[in-house]
């Protein structure tokens, strides 16, 4: 399986050969290398990684490297390892394991596995896929919450369950009889 395929650009330095002859060319190219990479994250990468990862994966060891902002960036130790993607902001170095709830370009949104219905922030609840702030709300109004099946209903109410499902580890929908 192929997980992303890496589109570069041609970077031109003054004084070299590539920059007297071939500056021109590949300016003349950029837009067409753009419109490829769009597309190969868009037929190629996402899809690869819905295959790879799907909703729901659990994810063990994730290290963080860097926060910006409310975002932080998390990855696995290995070569080459999926790059996930937190909105909560935590320290560098902290480790945690979580679970895929949506899939980027180049990498996946994850939650904290397992996920406190209790205690997670509006913030967070927001950042999965189908949640949006009236459904955040809902969620917080409606705590405390002795077990996850109790929020069965409220996903049944919901357009794009899925997510939600998957991060709390209960079935999007129920069964038609």
């Amino acid at each position: 399986l192929v997980r992303r395929i890496n589109v570069r650009v041609v970077v031109t330095y003054s004084g070299t050969r590539l920059a007297r002859e071939g500056a021109r060319m590949a300016r003349r190219h950029h837009s067409l290398i753009m419109t490829y990479r769009k597309r190969i994250r868009e037929e190629v990468d996402i899809p690869m990684l819905q295959r790879v990862l799907p909703l729901g994966t659990r994810l063990t060891g994730l290290r963080v490297e860097i926060a910006k902002g409310k975002t932080t960036f998390l990855r696995q130790p290995g070569t080459y390892p999926i790059t996930a993607a937190i909105q909560t902001p935590l320290e560098r170095g902290e480790v945690m394991d979580a679970t895929v709830v949506a899939h980027r370009q180049r990498s996946v949104t994850v939650v904290p596995r397992p996920l406190d219905v209790n205690a997670v922030s509006m913030s967070l609840l927001t950042s999965v896929p189908g949640v949006g702030k009236r459904w955040a709300a809902r969620i917080v109004l409606g705590r405390p919450y002795r077990d996850v099946a109790e929020l069965s209903p409220l996903l049944q109410e919901m357009s794009e369950p899925e997510a939600l499902a998957a991060a709390l580890g209960i079935p999007a929908r129920r069964e038609k009889a």
